[in-house]
């Protein structure tokens, strides 16, 4: 009965192995699409136009915050969400603040069209006015820089606490589980004085 009881740990314990290959998929997922998603924009995908501001909207959505939207001719040009805290990069109310309709201004921005939807999703890496510059190519590109390192740093942390969660596991269970107990016997046999 003892026997069949380890049997049915071991069992169980196999099961529960085949949850940390799982996890380490997932971990590698959120890794490559991180990695993927803040990588700086290469100056070949930039496009560079002027437009005139037909209107300007800043809104709170949730889980973003703020966000800042120009239209002009039907198109919209969105601004991305990064710290501006002590540079000359203007947030994203100062942007609602400054620019007014009517204003002609130069877009340096990347086309995010997808299939899905028909309306062109233009993200605004660079935009200056005769006499302003509110947002600039090289920041972005900084503080992309800046994401990948951050999160090169997180993921390496992170593994190296799933790896000592999954090393603890295996050696726990593999004692507990009585894998090296034959191996003991053996052992204390050959020790052992031969009986006459």
């Amino acid at each position: 009965m003892q026997k069949t009881n380890l049997n049915l740990k071991r069992v169980r314990f196999a099961k529960r192995l085949i949850i940390f290959p799982v996890i380490q998929a997932l971990f590698a997922a959120i890794f490559v699409i991180a990695f993927n998603s803040n990588a700086p924009v290469n100056t070949n995908e930039i496009q560079t136009s002027l437009i005139t501001v037909e209107k300007i909207e800043c809104e709170s959505k949730f889980l973003v915050g703020e966000m800042t939207t120009l239209t002009s001719n039907g198109v919209e040009y969105h601004f991305p969400k990064f710290p501006v805290v002590g540079t000359n990069e203007y947030s994203m109310h100062e942007l609602y603040e400054s620019i007014r309709p009517g204003d002609t201004l130069v877009v340096s921005y990347v086309d995010r069209n997808s299939r899905s939807s028909p309306n062109e999703q233009r993200t605004v890496l660079d935009a200056r006015s005769e006499t302003q510059q509110f947002r600039s190519f090289e920041a972005y590109n900084r503080y992309c820089s800046k994401q990948r390192v951050t999160g090169i740093i997180i993921c390496s942390i992170v593994e190296f606490v799933f790896l000592i969660c999954f090393t603890f596991f295996v050696v726990h269970n593999l004692f507990e589980l009585k894998f090296f107990q034959h191996r003991k016997r053996k052992k204390k046999t050959k020790n052992s004085p031969t009986q006459k």
